[in-house]
């Protein structure tokens, strides 16, 4: 047998032993399909209305590009039950000029923005769950406190 029919022989069998290792991907086991949740807002018109006042710090998410606020303890006991202890803002470009003095346009979202405290008042607060996560907002009212950078 001649070498060029050795090494077809080689290649093809290689080809047919490597398709039949290859397996098909497993179907997650799930017992009902994930079902992203509407964006819902607080179990208490209250909350929507008249906001609820907060404290913890608020931050710069570089991997989200927004502003965005981290409830301390005491005051995640104040959010919708089902609430993430962190949202972001839904008015950006308010968050901003109250909390860090510039527009939202202006501000260097890759720049280094440690986390700071300060005490505000948001309304509207809605809560989204997707398949990646769970995505809250709130619309910042007001900025009762904050820590000077």
């Amino acid at each position: 047998m001649s070498t060029t029919i050795r090494l077809s022989l080689l290649f093809l069998s290689t080809i047919l032993i490597g398709a039949a290792c290859v397996r098909s991907p497993k179907t997650p086991v799930a017992s009902q399909p994930f079902t992203p949740s509407p964006v819902v807002s607080s179990v208490s018109n209250d909350v929507v209305t008249n906001g609820i006042v907060i404290s913890g710090e608020y931050y710069v998410d570089g991997y989200l590009g927004e502003i965005c606020f981290m409830a301390n303890k005491e005051s995640q006991q104040l959010l919708p039950v089902g609430a993430a202890s962190h949202f972001c803002f839904t008015n950006q470009n308010e968050a901003s000029t109250q909390l860090y003095g510039v527009e939202f346009g202006t501000l260097n979202l890759s720049g280094d923005f440690p986390a700071q405290s300060a005490t505000i008042r948001v309304v509207n607060y809605s809560m989204k769950a997707t398949e990646v996560g769970s995505f809250d907002g709130a619309e910042l009212v007001e900025v009762i406190r904050k820590s000077n950078p």
